[in-house]
């Protein structure tokens, strides 16, 4: 069954920073087993040639009276841009205008719910655990700042606009709360009417690992000394030493601390071949010797395996409770944001309106 859609599709453009300029960070940023990536021909960086600048007026709209400037779409749109490896600066004229267009109407849903959330209360504890959710992804700290100080914005304002997203998020969830209940019929309804295979469910283990880190480019002694730390390792877990306090120890993985090493469950596909290969030969409790991948050496121990078999009803109950819920709820959020709109009295400058004549003078 397909995973659930995210809690709220909107991208409020207040949250930009924390929802699209410090994007999730790929597993293998962390040093932990993901698929191998698709190999690429290398080729040296070309120098983008700047592009001629879409003439945006000033103010770009009005919602309820109050302006939408055009230096805010501007920084707006270019912080996305950004997160996406792209910049104003390197794309087209016609490109430009549809970014500004698809920006300005997220601004315009931003200032509508802004204003219906204002009176939410939003614990200082609730922004701190959502900041520290971001920081986490990052594989170090360093990084995590580095792209705080690229984005142009103080902590402080990315608190605030965790603060206006959290609120935003308790006034929808306010809205449409009698909307989004799942009753037990449906959930049957849905297991009944889907494919055989809908509720396959492949074989999984559940692992956890100790990672000795070691470059790709690693010289001849790095490889020799990563190696020699690996069988320590071995050998300290061989001698009966408890594998996840050895984990905090020793463990190059970034998320050891909160985690103790452990990965969860995963199937042979979710891991890179050479960790697949042995974490799936093991028998539950077996700790393996140390396997070496792109990333350096792994110890593993295989905690819990699950053949693959296909879910019952029961089984599968959360699931799909769980994917109707948001359904539900994305479906009743574009529509409260919609009635938002349509009550609205909203001036949008004309060549910018969804209905204009595209416009490629710079």
């Amino acid at each position: 069954m397909d995973s659930a859609t995210p809690r709220h599709s909107l991208c409020f453009v207040a949250f930009v920073l924390a929802a699209c300029a410090l994007p999730t960070v790929a597993s293998a940023q962390h040093g932990r087993p993901a698929p191998a990536p698709k190999s690429s021909p290398s080729a040296p960086p070309a120098t983008p040639t700047p592009m001629p600048q879409y003439a945006l007026p000033d103010p770009v709209a009005t919602v309820n009276g109050q302006p939408v400037t055009k230096a805010e779409l501007e920084r707006i749109t270019e912080t996305l841009l950004n997160a996406g490896g792209r910049s104003l600066k390197t794309i087209s004229v016609a490109d430009q205008r549809v970014a500004y267009r698809q920006m300005l109407s997220n601004l315009i849903i931003d200032r509508l719910v802004n204003a219906k959330a204002a009176g939410e209360t939003v614990s200082s504890l609730d922004v701190e655990t959502r900041l520290d959710e971001f920081r986490r992804q990052y594989a170090t700290p360093a990084k995590f700042d580095d792209d705080v100080r690229k984005s142009g914005q103080t902590l402080d304002q990315i608190r605030q606009n965790i603060q206006h997203q959290i609120a935003r998020e308790h006034w929808i969830d306010h809205q449409i709360a009698d909307q989004v209940i799942v009753t037990p019929q449906e959930v049957e309804k849905f297991y009944q009417d889907g494919p055989p295979n809908k509720f396959d469910e492949p074989e999984k283990v559940t692992a956890s690992h100790i990672l000795i880190k070691l470059r790709r480019d690693a010289a001849p002694e790095e490889l020799v000394a990563a190696e020699k730390k690996a069988n320590d390792v071995a050998a300290r877990l061989k001698n009966g030493e408890v594998f996840e306090e050895v984990a905090v120890q020793v463990s190059d993985d970034p998320t050891v601390k909160k985690n103790r090493g452990n990965l969860g469950a995963f199937t042979r596909e979710g891991v890179m071949p050479e960790f697949a290969n042995t974490a799936f030969s093991l028998k539950v409790g077996e700790t393996s010797a140390p396997v070496r991948t792109q990333f350096g050496y792994h110890l593993i121990k295989v905690t819990d395996r699950k053949p693959a078999h296909t879910d019952t009803l029961d089984e599968a109950r959360p699931r799909i409770t769980t994917f109707i819920k948001e359904q539900k709820r994305q479906l009743a959020t574009t529509r409260l944001v919609q009635k938002l709109r349509d009550d609205a009295k909203i001036e949008i400058s004309p060549d910018l309106r969804d209905d204009a004549a595209p416009s490629l003078t710079p």
